[in-house]
């Protein structure tokens, strides 16, 4: 079974967006990551790419990182992870084209 890609409509064609398959495939780690939703597959990739020197972002739709997960366990994860990423953004759905709050803009 495994996992599976989700085709953002919203997200080009570039070889530098890679999926979890694609992260295992790389030949060297990027100075920045951008890591498109708060799943396990996606969060564990970025530990070992932070471990090679990538600094980390993570936009989440969702209200809380690892979902379904016990949240408990979630927050003890990010305790001691907290210092890879620097920003984590959650409850990304919530805001729409029009919204005045903060925003996350990737260039690439």
């Amino acid at each position: 079974m495994g996992s599976r890609v989700v085709n953002l409509p919203f997200i080009p064609q570039d070889p530098r967006i890679v999926d979890s398959t694609g992260a295992l495939e790389l030949r060297q780690s990027a100075a920045k990551m951008l890591i498109i939703g708060g799943g396990i597959i996606g969060l564990e990739m970025g530990t070992v790419y932070s471990t090679l020197g990538a600094r980390l972002d993570v936009v989440e739709m969702m209200d809380g990182l690892m979902q379904g997960a016990d949240r408990d366990l979630v927050k003890v994860w990010e305790k001691m992870n907290a210092h890879r990423f620097d920003n984590i953004d959650d409850q990304h759905q919530n805001r729409g084209r029009g919204s005045q709050s903060r925003r996350h803009l990737c260039e690439l």
